[in-house]
């Protein structure tokens, strides 16, 4: 649904189609796709559509055109690939993702994405799917799409948000969702932002406080890899620059990572509650 210029309602259809590169013609229809990658994406690269594992999955706008004829616009694509797995699973990795500019901000991002991730989720071989360097936009689109559909877990009722990341969110998100720990953690954070009172300073303490905990899980490594370097009498100048940082600075550093991920976080739940499904 969308409106036009006098404010009316206007019924809109958009299809998605999913192919592989051994599809007669597709691989010059994706040439074509693929200009406007160059074009829109950073660092994009070519695929190679004859790699069986490569998934298109590809978005229209079906018309009729001013002589009553059916016709197609092309509106955006995303590249999926199906990474084997052992012994008889796999693991899909969303690698692309496009909406030509003249169809953004109407939603069609989370239709696309949500009809891959119905695609893979009902797909008994599937373990997980994974993301492959997501840029800004897509990780906005990406936590969007997972914290809507967690909200729909049983684990993620609002009276278990505050009882913290339990085993049980990991599992559910895993089973239903196909989502990784890691992102099911992330989900898990943005919704529990969700059912705290950001006025209650010890309410939101917790909040921040659990946040900052997973943040700092990487400092710790590090600080135990510098301690067992140090018992192996390693002294590099690379050890002694590793080892420069001091508490202060790491908390500082701790600070502005929770800072940024709070503003993102506000913006995904700012969108969840504004968000009506096409």
């Amino acid at each position: 649904m969308s409106k036009n210029s006098n404010g009316h309602s206007m019924e809109r259809t958009f299809e998605i189609f999913v192919t592989d590169g051994n599809v007669t013609k597709f691989s010059e229809y994706l040439k074509n796709m693929e200009s406007f990658t160059l074009w829109f994406i950073d660092a994009a690269s070519l695929l190679d559509p004859t790699d069986e594992r490569w998934k298109f999955y590809t978005m229209f706008e079906k018309y009729r055109t001013s002589e009553g004829n059916k016709s197609y616009a092309f509106v955006g694509y995303s590249a999926v690939y199906e990474f084997y797995s052992y012994p008889d699973k796999m693991r899909p990795r969303v690698a692309q993702m496009l909406i030509l500019p003249p169809f953004q901000k109407q939603g069609l991002a989370v239709e696309l994405l949500s009809a891959i991730y119905n695609a893979y989720r009902t797909d008994t071989r599937v373990l997980e799917i994974t993301v492959e360097d997501p840029s800004d936009d897509f990780e906005g689109l990406r936590d969007f799409v997972d914290s809507r559909d967690c909200m729909g877990l049983t684990s993620f009722a609002p009276d278990k948000l505050k009882l913290g990341f339990i085993d049980e969110m990991e599992e559910e998100a895993k089973k239903r969702l196909k989502m990784t720990k890691r992102q099911a953690r992330r989900v898990y954070e943005i919704l529990r932002l969700r059912v705290t009172n950001v006025n209650d300073e010890v309410e939101f303490k917790k909040f921040r406080l659990s946040v900052k905990e997973r943040l700092n899980i990487p400092y710790k490594k590090q600080e135990s890899d510098i301690k067992r370097m140090m018992r192996r009498q390693f002294n590099t100048t690379e050890l002694q620059k590793v080892t420069q940082m001091d508490d202060a600075s790491r908390k500082i550093e701790l600070e502005s990572n929770f800072q940024n991920l709070y503003t993102h976080y506000k913006t995904i739940l700012h969108r969840l509650d504004r968000y009506t499904p096409c």
